[in-house]
C-alpha cells in the first residue's frame, strides 16, 4: 500500500454551473470590443495586407473615452491579475507547506513563477505597442512606418 506523508485536505472543485457562469461571462468579455466598435461605427474596421492585421480607425470622437478603458481591460487587468494570482498562489503553497511539516515542493514553485514570468514579458511589448498606438503620436498613425509594419510583426509574434 502507498502511504502519504501529506496532510489530507478537501479537493478545492466549482460546481458546473459555476464553472459553465465563469465560461459565458469569459465568451461575453471577449465580445465587448466586437460590439463596441459595430456599436460606434461599423465602417471604422480596416483590413491591411501588407501587415495582415485587422486594425480599427478610431475615427469617432467617443474613441477617446472608450480607448483607455479598452486598454485597461485587454492590458492591464490581465497582467496584474496574473501578478497576483501567482504571489496568492505562492503564499497558499507556503501555508500548506508549514502544515506538512515544511517540505515545499521547489519545482512546482518554480514552474509557476516561470510562466508567469514569461506572460509578463510577452506581453510588455502589446502594452507598449497599445499605448504609443492610442497615444496619437504622429508616427503611430503612418502606416509605412516602422512603428506599423515591423514592430507589430514583432509584437504579434510575443503574443
Amino acid at each position: 500500500a502507498v502511504v502519504s506523508t501529506q496532510s489530507t485536505g478537501r479537493s478545492l472543485s466549482i460546481s458546473p454551473l459555476r464553472g459553465h457562469l465563469l465560461c459565458v461571462t469569459t465568451w461575453v468579455l471577449c465580445l465587448v470590443p466586437v460590439i463596441t466598435v459595430i456599436a460606434v461605427d461599423k465602417d471604422d474596421v480596416v483590413f491591411d495586407h501588407r501587415v495582415y492585421d485587422c486594425r480599427i480607425m478610431f475615427s469617432a470622437g467617443i474613441w477617446r473615452k472608450v480607448k483607455p478603458v479598452l486598454v485597461g481591460l485587454y492590458t492591464l487587468i490581465p497582467l496584474v491579475l496574473v501578478v497576483v494570482t501567482t504571489a496568492a498562489l505562492l503564499v497558499i503553497a507556503r501555508r500548506f507547506a508549514r502544515r506538512g511539516g515544511d517540505s515545499l515542493r521547489w519545482q512546482g514553485i518554480l514552474t509557476t513563477i516561470l510562466v508567469a514570468a514569461v506572460y509578463c514579458l510577452s506581453i510588455l511589448p502589446y502594452i507598449i505597442y497599445t499605448f504609443i498606438g492610442y497615444s496619437g503620436a504622429k508616427f503611430a498613425d503612418d502606416p509605412h512606418s516602422f512603428f506599423r509594419t515591423h514592430y507589430n510583426r514583432v509584437v504579434k509574434s510575443f503574443i
